[in-house]
C-alpha cells in the first residue's frame, strides 16, 4: 500500500512540474 502511494506521489509531483514548465514557456511567449 505505501509503495502504491509513494508511486502516486510521484506522478503527481511529475504531472505539477510539467504544468509548471508550460505556465512558465507560456509566460515568455506572450512577453
Amino acid at each position: 500500500m505505501r509503495a502504491w502511494i509513494n508511486t502516486r506521489l510521484r506522478e503527481l509531483a511529475q504531472a505539477q512540474r510539467i504544468q509548471d514548465a508550460r505556465a512558465l514557456r507560456s509566460e515568455f511567449l506572450v512577453e
